[in-house]
């Protein structure tokens, strides 16, 4: 899945937002991705759940 550029500045902001979400949302086998609390990613796939730590 590939974060199309925005047209209007609102759709900007968000994109910057979600960029660190890109590479788990590009990852073969993933099923899901869950974002609890800020500073953790969640994502489901092949290898089960599994955590991550995130900026």
């Amino acid at each position: 899945m590939t974060l199309k550029q925005p047209t209007n500045a609102k759709g900007s902001s968000l994109l910057e937002y979600l960029r660190v979400l890109q590479p788990f949302l590009n990852e073969d086998g993933v099923t899901e991705v869950v974002v609890n609390k800020p500073g953790e990613v969640i994502t489901e796939g092949r290898k089960g759940w599994q955590f991550h730590n995130v900026p």
